[in-house]
C-alpha cells in the first residue's frame, strides 16, 4: 500500500476518535470550557481528560468542515453514542452540540434512544469480564439535527 507500519501509526494517531492525548486540545480555552460545562463526575484521570479534549478537538473540526460545506437552510444530523470512561459518565451529545454551536450551526432537534443490550457498541465483553460487561458498553444513542442558518 505504500506505507511503513510508522507511517500508518501516524496516521492512526491523528484519526479522529483515537485514544491518545492531545496537549494543544487540552490546553483550548472553548475545549476546557465544554469539559466544565459536562460537570463529570467522577473526574477523569489527566490521561483521560486529555484524550477526551482530543476527541472533542476532532469533533470540532468535523462539525466545522460539515458547517462550512453546508448551503443556508441546510441540516446535517448526528448520530451519537453516549458511553462511560472509567465509570465517569461522558455526554457526547452536549459535546458536539457546543462544537455546533461554535460552529454557527442551530439545534433543530434532539432525541435520545436506549441501544438494545445485543444491539451495542462494539467490542464484545471479554470472557474474564462475563456477560456484566455489556453494561459498562454504550446504552443509548442520541440523534441531533442541526440546521444553518440563511
Amino acid at each position: 500500500m505504500g506505507y511503513t507500519v510508522g507511517e500508518l501509526g501516524g496516521i492512526r494517531t491523528g484519526s479522529v476518535g483515537t485514544e491518545s492525548g492531545d496537549q494543544d486540545a487540552y490546553e483550548n480555552k472553548d475545549i476546557r470550557e465544554i469539559i466544565a460545562d459536562l460537570k463529570l463526575s467522577p473526574k477523569l484521570s489527566a490521561r483521560n481528560e486529555a484524550i477526551l479534549a482530543h476527541y472533542i478537538e476532532d469533533m470540532r473540526s468535523s462539525v466545522e468542515e460539515a458547517a462550512r460545506v453546508l448551503c443556508p437552510g441546510g441540516k446535517a444530523v448526528y448520530v451519537v453514542g453516549e458511553n462511560t470512561v472509567r465509570g465517569t459518565f461522558i455526554a457526547n451529545a452536549k459535546i458536539v452540540s457546543a462544537v455546533a454551536e461554535r460552529s454557527g450551526l442551530t439545534i433543530e432537534s434532539r432525541r435520545a434512544r436506549t441501544l438494545p443490550a445485543n444491539r451495542r457498541y462494539l467490542p464484545p465483553p471479554s470472557t474474564r469480564n462475563g456477560p456484566e460487561a455489556l453494561d459498562g458498553r454504550m446504552r443509548r444513542e442520541v440523534i441531533l439535527s442541526f440546521s444553518k442558518s440563511g
